[in-house]
C-alpha cells in the first residue's frame, strides 16, 4: 500500500508526512542559530505503512528498512531540499547495494588497526554483549569485552566525524580549534570561551579536602547510586 499526502503540515517544526512512508521534521534557529530538518523513510516487505499523525505505523510485515537522514544550515542553504533529495536517492536502492558500499567505506578505515589480547577466552565471544556486562559485573573476567568496547569507540568517533567534515560533537570549540587550526575561527568565538571559564569559576564548590568540584547534577543519560541504597 502506499499513501500520498497532496498538502503540508501547517509548520514544519511538527511531523510531517511527505509521502508513501516517509516522514518529515523540522526546527528553525532564528537568525543567529541553526536550523536542521530531518527526513525518515520507511520501506517494508509484506504488510503495510501507514502515517497517522506524527506517528509511523507499520504493521504485518516481514521486513523493514528505515532511512533517517538531518541537515543542517550549516552547511546547506535549502537544507530540507537536501535532506529530502537524500532519502528519495537512497529509498530507491537495493538494501544489499547499500550495505556492501557502507561496509567498504567504512572497512577502509575501521581495519586500519586490529586489538586482540593473549588472554582472550575464545568460548566467551559468542556470549551476547548484554549477559558480558552482567558477567563482568558480578567479577567474571572477559577480556574479550575490552576489545569490543575499544572497537565501539572507535566506530562512535568515526560515525561521527569523517574527512571533509565538523569534529565529532560535544568537543567544543577549543578542540575544534585543535582539530582545524583555524586562528581566525577561534579569535572570533573567544569570547564564548572566556565566559565558560567565568561560569565554571562560579559552579565550582570546595569540598570537604580543599579541592574545587563540580556541583552534584543529573544528566538524563547517566544513572545513580546513592550511597545509603
Amino acid at each position: 500500500m502506499k499513501l500520498w499526502y497532496d498538502k503540508p503540515a501547517r509548520f514544519w517544526h511538527e511531523a510531517l508526512p511527505i509521502g508513501n512512508g516517509r516522514m518529515g521534521g523540522m526546527v528553525h534557529g532564528g537568525q543567529e542559530g541553526i536550523s536542521f530538518a530531518t527526513a525518515l523513510c520507511a520501506k517494508a516487505v509484506g504488510g503495510f505503512v501507514r502515517i497517522i499523525g506524527e506517528h509511523l505505523l507499520m504493521r504485518d510485515v516481514r521486513e523493514a528498512y528505515l532511512y533517517l537522514d538531518i541537515e543542517t544550515s550549516f552547511r546547506e542553504v535549502d537544507y530540507r531540499k537536501v535532506c529530502l533529495n537524500r532519502i528519495r536517492a537512497a529509498a530507491v536502492k537495493d538494501e544489499a547495494d547499500i550495505r556492501a558500499v557502507h561496509k567498504e567505506d567504512f572497512g577502509s578505515v575501521f581495519n586500519r588497526l586490529v586489538l586482540s589480547f593473549e588472554l582472550t577466552d575464545a568460548d566467551l565471544e559468542w556470549i551476547p554483549t548484554d549477559e558480558s556486562l552482567r558477567r563482568v559485573q558480578a567479577g567474571e573476567r572477559d577480556i574479550g569485552l575490552m576489545e569490543l568496547y575499544f572497537q565501539y569507540g572507535r566506530y562512535l568517533l568515526m560515525s561521527s566525524s569523517r574527512k571533509g567534515s565538523l569534529p565529532t560533537n560535544l568537543q567544543g570549540i577549543w578542540e575544534h580549534y585543535l582539530y582545524t587550526g583555524d586562528a581566525v575561527f577561534l579569535r572570533e568565538h573567544f569570547d564564548v570561551l572566556e565566559h565558560c571559564v567565568t561560569f565554571f569559576y562560579d559552579f565550582l564548590i570546595e569540598d570537604e579536602e580543599g579541592n574545587l568540584v563540580t556541583s552534584p547534577s543529573l544528566s538524563p543519560e547517566n544513572t545513580y547510586e546513592r550511597s545509603d541504597d
